[in-house]
C-alpha cells in the first residue's frame, strides 16, 4: 500500500511537493496502490515513483517526469500525458487504453503487454522501447519515433502509422493487418511471420526489408523503395 506520508504530501500541495522531491532526492515515493483518479498531477516531478497498482483513471500528467517510474498494472486509461517524460519507465501490463501520449518521450520504456488501444501518440518518442505483445490496435502512432522498437507479437491493426519512423524495428509475428503505413520509414526493419493483410502501405520505404514471409493479402503496396 502507499506511503500515507507520500500520499498527503502530493495531494495537499504541488509547491511542497517539488520542494520536498529537491530536497530528498534518494527517496523514492511509495504511491503504490493508491486511487488517484482525475487528479491533477502536470508539471510535477514524478521521476522514479512507485505507481504499482496505482489508479490514475483519466489523470492529469501532462507535462510531468516520470522517468524511470514504476507502472506496472497501473489503470492510466484515458490519461492525459501530452509531453510527459516515460524514458525507461516500467509500464509492463499497464492500462493506457484512450490515454494522451501525443508527443510523450517513452525512449527505453517497457510497454510489454501494455494496453494502448486506441492511445494517442502522434510525435510520440518509442524508440528502444519495448512493445512485445503490447495492443496498439487503431492507436494513433503518426509520425511517432519507433526507431529499434521491438514489437514482437503486438498487436497494430487498424493502427495510424502514417509516417513513422520504424528503422531497424522489430516487428515479427506483429499483426499490422488494416494499418496505415503510408510514406512510413521501414529501412532494415524485422517483419517475418507478420500479418499485413489489407494494410496500407503506399509511398512506405522498405528498404532492406524482407517480405518474402510477410502476409500481404489486399495490401496496398505503391512502394517508394525497395531494395
Amino acid at each position: 500500500m502507499a506511503n500515507s506520508n507520500h500520499l498527503t504530501l502530493l495531494s495537499y500541495s504541488r509547491e511542497n511537493w517539488q520542494k520536498w522531491r529537491r530536497e530528498n532526492p534518494d527517496i523514492v515515493p511509495d504511491l503504490t496502490y493508491s486511487n488517484l483518479y482525475q487528479a491533477n498531477l502536470s508539471h510535477l516531478d514524478l521521476s522514479g515513483v512507485n505507481f504499482s497498482g496505482a489508479n490514475l483513471y483519466q489523470a492529469n500528467l501532462a507535462g510531468s517526469n516520470l522517468s524511470r517510474a514504476e507502472l506496472t498494472n497501473t489503470n492510466l486509461r484515458d490519461a492525459k500525458l501530452t509531453n510527459a517524460i516515460l524514458s525507461e519507465a516500467n509500464l509492463m501490463g499497464t492500462d493506457l487504453r484512450d490515454a494522451d501520449l501525443n508527443y510523450a518521450d517513452l525512449h527505453q520504456a517497457n510497454l510489454i503487454s501494455a494496453n494502448l488501444r486506441q492511445a494517442q501518440l502522434r510525435e510520440a518518442d518509442l524508440s528502444q522501447t519495448q512493445l512485445i505483445r503490447a495492443n496498439l490496435s487503431s492507436a494513433n502512432l503518426i509520425q511517432a519515433n519507433l526507431i529499434q522498437a521491438n514489437l514482437h507479437q503486438a498487436n497494430l491493426h487498424q493502427a495510424e502509422l502514417i509516417r513513422a519512423y520504424l528503422y531497424q524495428a522489430i516487428l515479427t509475428e506483429a499483426n499490422l493487418s488494416e494499418a496505415h503505413l503510408g510514406g512510413a520509414y521501414l529501412f532494415n526493419v524485422q517483419l517475418n511471420g507478420a500479418n499485413l493483410e489489407g494494410t496500407d502501405l503506399r509511398w512506405a520505404n522498405l528498404t532492406r526489408t524482407d517480405l518474402s514471409q510477410v502476409n500481404l493479402d489486399k495490401a496496398k503496396l505503391k512502394i517508394k523503395e525497395i531494395v
